[in-house]
């Protein structure tokens, strides 16, 4: 229902919301926001009364007689999580991080009382739905309240009562193929990947596969491009607002990317010497080749996490992001072949495979309309890090084993020797550092031991100004 009825909005919202702030339009961002939210209430709401309305059709199928009740009350709960959505967007691009945290951690403070409530007193499954819609329109109540603060309340009278939203061409075709890349997503994502594995092969091999790709999720976690999505994603867009210039894009694009990679260089190094050994203590010999699907995907990561994305929607592409699905067709080609002789480890290598080509394809064509260019000076270094740390890792394994106190401490051996590493054999230049400085808290950047690293690294930047691979500014 999500996918289905998001219109384009939320990336939508991620991509002209900063710029309608950064000019000061408010009465234009009331109007788009308020386009936004009533456009998709209305289909969501038509959405949920259907589903409600043909639940005789629906119970069967997923086993649901008797909780009609219940899902009545899980179908008004999408329409509130559909509208929190869209407003958890608009605090995003608005740059009001710890607003959004506040109402999250309230939010969840409320569920957890409420979870606690039906443990003593006893519950049903109609009160377990009445703390989803709650809690989901509590969330509702608290983001609109800050949403209308931020953007100020007579801009939303102007905004309802002269009727010009935000609008044009651009903004239009750009939400239009962003409809089309929401739903297109699911085709490589790790829900076909099950499909494809359990129609091809055995529920054996679908374990294998799920175990590796679940944890894969909290690793990108990690990832800076995910971790903090919206606040870089704003300020990105924010920053291209002001300075139009190939060269201004190009850089932002190549220290986002050095940074990704600064952080996937040491899981990929820990993952290629320890992740088998891992798997098969903590879940059996059986699952020996899930460590290897593992190590399959950080790689994968490690090629794939550049902010190419934002250098697109940036210039308002979102159509060459949607053409890029067409690598859908190889996926589908290699799964026949790969998945029947390889199984778990066929999947992870047919989407792989698909991932890159993907990738290989938006960058390519990124770099003609957009003149990015990869930081290959910087990515030479990272990956001379890396093989250095593996090495080190390998003689850790050797002499303190493979057991979970050898892979203790050759994780706190690399990494110290990895931060080593980077700080002599970075690739960064000065303003990268400097903006790297800039995104981190301001307790941990105000502290010693960060003021002496990154002067340290600033000294030695200042000293090769070429190694970053960017040029001279």
């Amino acid at each position: 229902v999500g996918k289905m009825t998001s219109l384009g909005w939320p990336e939508s919202i991620a991509r002209y919301v900063p710029r309608l702030d950064a000019r000061q339009e408010r009465e234009q961002l009331a109007g788009f926001l308020l386009r936004a939210l009533a456009s998709r209430f209305v289909l969501t709401a038509a959405v949920a009364v259907a589903l409600v309305a043909g639940f005789g059709v629906i119970a069967p199928i997923f086993k649901l007689q008797g909780s009609e009740r219940a899902f009545t009350l899980f179908a008004a709960a999408v329409i509130f999580t559909t509208q929190n959505f869209l407003l958890t967007a608009a605090i995003e691009s608005l740059l009001l991080q710890r607003t959004l945290f506040v109402i999250g951690a309230l939010t969840s403070l409320y569920q957890a009382a409420f979870i606690v409530t039906l443990y003593v007193r006893g519950g049903s499954l109609v009160a377990l739905m009445w703390m989803e819609l709650s809690g989901d329109a509590l969330m509702f109540l608290l983001g609109v309240s800050v949403v209308f603060r931020a953007v100020g309340g007579g801009s939303w009278w102007h905004a309802l009562r002269h009727q010009r939203p935000f609008a044009d061409r651009t903004a239009v075709r750009y939400r239009r193929y962003s409809f089309l890349n929401d739903i297109s997503q699911e085709l490589l994502s790790p829900r076909s990947d099950y499909l494809m594995l359990s129609y091809l092969t055995s529920a054996v091999q679908v374990a294998i596969y799920a175990v590796p790709t679940r944890i894969i999720k909290f690793v990108e976690m990690l990832v800076p491009v995910a971790l903090l999505k919206g606040p870089l994603e704003s300020a990105f867009y924010r920053a291209y607002e002001r300075d139009r210039t190939p060269a201004r894009l190009n850089e932002m694009f190549q220290t986002l990317a050095k940074i990704n990679l600064t952080v996937l260089g040491f899981i990929l190094a820990v993952s290629l010497v320890y992740a088998t050994t891992a798997f098969v203590r903590a879940f059996g010999v059986q699952y020996q080749d899930a460590g290897r699907i593992f190590s399959v995907f950080i790689i994968v990561m490690a090629l794939y996490y550049y902010p190419i994305g934002f250098v697109l929607k940036a210039l308002e592409r979102m159509d060459l992001i949607l053409w890029s699905k067409l690598s859908v067709l190889l996926y589908f080609a290699l799964a026949v072949f790969l998945v029947r002789a390889l199984g778990a480890l066929g999947m992870a290598l047919t989407t792989a495979t698909a991932l890159l080509v993907k990738n290989l394809v938006v960058y390519w064509m990124t770099r003609r309309i957009g003149r990015i260019r990869m930081p290959w000076g910087a990515i030479g270094r990272i990956a001379a890090n890396v093989a250095v740390t593996a090495g080190l890792l390998l003689g850790v394994r050797a002499v303190a084993g493979a057991g979970w106190m050898g892979i203790a401490a050759g994780v706190v051996i690399g990494a110290a020797a990895y931060a080593g590493l980077t700080f002599f054999n970075s690739g960064y230049s000065t303003a990268e550092l400097g903006l790297f400085a800039d995104l981190l808290p301001s307790r941990i950047r105000a502290s010693r031991l960060t003021q002496q690293v990154l002067d340290g690294m600033l000294q030695r930047a200042a000293m090769a100004p070429q190694a970053a691979g960017v040029g001279p500014r």
